[in-house]
């Protein structure tokens, strides 16, 4: 299995990303848990 996100990013929020200045958990801790949820989901279908 593979994981990706894909998105648009401003240079400014690439260059704070880069710096550790954003905290990525907060970032995309909301997006990660929505996509295990639906993985799951569809894993117990079967």
């Amino acid at each position: 299995m593979t994981w990706s996100v894909k998105g648009k990013s401003p240079f400014i929020a690439r260059v704070m990303c880069a710096l550790s200045f954003m905290n990525m958990d907060k970032y995309v801790g909301g997006m990660f848990e929505k996509g295990l949820l639906r993985l799951k989901n569809m894993v117990e279908k079967k």
